[in-house]
């Protein structure tokens, strides 16, 4: 029977994907002292209803929303549905060091996915998701001039981040299905130093540039109706880099030049979920992953890259999801996720923590899209030893549409 694609959403979704691909190369997520390090602090969000949820999907189906955590969701999807996802974050951060607070809030696009059906049994999605964050400003630094009876001042100031351009693909048989994800991961990280030595000004500035590619591979397995048992493995891999660097004082140039730095190794990653649907009203999930940074034997100048748990719990609600009133429709979520960090400075842990809260507000009765909303407070490092600690809240807006792969075409 003759079929045809709906160009709308074709259309829709690659305008927004150039629009957001411009905003990820060139703007701060974050105002994190931490993205000093390494590539910066690791994304928080992802797409769809998942950011309410504790940060857990690896058991979760995609059934009707798009799950970026594990590829093999994707073996259970509607054939007649194109789901589609944007998503905007807002942050405010209170920075503490030892009673010296400072407030500072960024707010940007945070990632873009849509996904649509191959056949009854295969679908694949597309998703770009910020990888790393980096933004901060550090004034005031003193040094001492070895061999001299004084020091100088210096500013430190970084942007930019890593982007995360994934290709999915889920099948199923029966009830285990298999995916895979090919990350296609690039982005710039730019710092500026300044140094005032007198009345003279020496400026050096850096640009990273990074590209490399990533596969991850991934499993869901039905135990029951009403378990799911899900797992991934991201393999690991080396970042490509190049630097542009440019010394200037005065504002005059002194020196220019661009040249390949030591190229850094992002970890093997294993994960392993649970997805527990109680009825037809609740589920809840239970996510753990562990991403081996000790076998990357990599170190920043401050401090040591070691073995990173992530934790997550998250659980959601719908009063009467069959009934056509919108209120008992409305989906309620709350989720908790600890992160153990992957740096340690002067043997103190880099971690984080969060509670999210959440609703999914149907946008009509028609089909699934919904407005997903989400609240996060969290605490990031700690007053130890002239480390900062972190207080955030963070609000996440993610809109998911649904709307007609094929159509049935009318023939007279």
């Amino acid at each position: 029977m003759p079929y045809m694609m709906n160009k709308k959403f074709w259309i829709n979704a690659i305008i927004v994907v150039n629009i957001t691909i411009g905003f990820a190369q060139t703007e701060s997520l974050s105002n994190s002292p931490y993205s000093l390090y390494g590539l910066g602090t690791y994304n928080d969000i992802s797409t769809g209803k998942t950011n309410g949820l504790g940060r857990t999907g690896l058991a979760m189906p995609s059934d009707v929303s798009i799950n970026s955590f594990n590829p093999a969701s994707l073996g259970i999807f509607s054939t007649t549905s194109f789901l589609y996802d944007i998503g905007f974050k807002a942050k405010l951060e209170n920075l503490n060091q030892n009673g010296i607070k400072e407030y500072k809030k960024t707010g940007n696009f945070s990632d873009i996915s849509f996904a649509f059906p191959i056949n009854e049994k295969s679908a694949m999605s597309v998703a770009l998701v910020p990888l790393t964050n980096v933004g901060y400003y550090i004034s005031g630094i003193k040094t001492d001039v070895e061999g001299y009876e004084g020091y100088y001042l210096s500013d430190f100031e970084g942007s930019g981040g890593l982007n995360d351009l994934k290709i999915n693909y889920g099948r199923s048989y029966n009830k285990l299905r298999i995916g895979i994800s090919g990350s296609l991961l690039f982005g710039k990280i730019s710092q500026t130093e300044t140094n005032y030595i007198g009345t003279t000004s020496l400026m050096i500035d850096e640009k990273n540039n990074y590209t490399g590619f990533r596969i991850t591979g991934g499993t869901q397995y039905d135990v029951s109706p009403k378990i799911t048992l899900g797992a991934i493995v991201s393999l690991p891999t080396t970042l490509n880099a190049k630097q542009q660097y440019t010394i200037t004082q005065d504002g005059e140039e002194l020196l220019s030049s661009s040249e390949r730095i030591e190229d850094f190794k992002l970890p093997m990653e294993v994960g392993l979920g649970t997805h527990v649907k109680f009825n037809d009203r609740a589920f809840m999930n239970i996510d753990y992953k562990r991403r081996l940074w000790d076998s990357t034997n990599q170190s920043d100048g401050i401090g040591d890259f070691v073995d990173q748990q992530l934790v997550g719990l998250g659980i959601e609600y719908m009063p009467v999801p069959t009934t056509f009133t919108y209120f008992s429709r409305i989906q309620y979520r709350i989720g908790f996720n600890y992160d153990s960090g992957y740096l340690s400075i002067k043997n103190n842990r880099i971690d984080n923590y969060a509670i999210n809260v959440g609703v999914g507000l149907p946008t009509n009765s028609k089909n699934n899209s919904l407005i997903n909303l989400a609240y996060a407070y969290g605490k990031n490092g700690r007053i130890d030893n002239g480390l900062i600690k972190e207080n955030y809240h963070m609000l996440t807006l993610n809109v998911s549409l649904e709307g007609i792969w094929f159509q049935k075409k009318i023939i007279y």
